[in-house]
């Protein structure tokens, strides 16, 4: 299904259609694409200068699209639409907003972790502890402890190495930081790659 939504948004832009057009709520195609966690459709869009940042009528931007369909769509893996919307210059979500993000995207750690990682520093409210269900807590317990572990702590100058550098490149982060002549696994945690665990 993926593929195909691709194979159609290529025919419609060989054919004229807008990147940017949008329907009555005024949502885009890339707030379609990350509504249905399609990172594969959300590449091809930015790629092509989609507006990142777009806000429909409600107010939702694209990542907040991502966000709100994250639990439902789990098997597509919507933490990869994430990573690409922040690399491509996304705003970032209002840190008092985080416990409503942990209460709708508990279930997926990996979408937090990156949203925290995108942050230099983020202070984390003990309201965030009761934003997780339990059962989420215990079936991610590991990652959900090295979390609330960090609040009242500096992150680590590894993280704050990447923050500043991510900061620099902003909304190039997708290009610039393959480019650079590192080894992979140093990339892929500059693009924000979860590793299960916040330090």
């Amino acid at each position: 299904a993926a593929e195909d939504a691709l194979q159609l948004c290529r025919l419609l832009v060989v054919h004229g259609a807008k990147l940017d057009a949008h329907d009555e709520l005024r949502r885009s195609p890339l707030h379609e694409a990350c509504g249905a966690a399609n990172a594969v459709l959300v590449r091809f869009l930015l790629r092509r200068g989609a507006d990142v940042n777009a806000i429909d009528y409600n107010g939702i931007s694209p990542l907040g699209c991502v966000l709100q369909a994250a639990a439902f769509k789990q098997e597509l893996r919507p933490h990869l639409v994430v990573q690409l919307l922040l690399s491509y210059g996304s705003q970032k979500i209002w840190p008092h907003a985080f416990a409503k993000v942990l209460r709708s995207c508990a279930a997926v750690p990996e979408i937090i972790e990156i949203l925290i990682n995108s942050y230099s520093q983020i202070p984390i409210s003990e309201k965030w502890v009761d934003a997780v269900p339990e059962e989420v807590l215990q079936q991610h317990q590991p990652f959900y402890e090295s979390l609330f572990r960090l609040s009242g702590t500096v992150r680590s100058l590894q993280h704050l190495c990447r923050s500043t550098i991510r900061k620099k490149f902003g909304n190039r982060c997708h290009c610039l930081i393959p480019s650079l002549p590192m080894p992979k696994p140093l990339l892929d945690y500059l693009l924000l790659e979860p590793e299960g665990v916040l330090l």
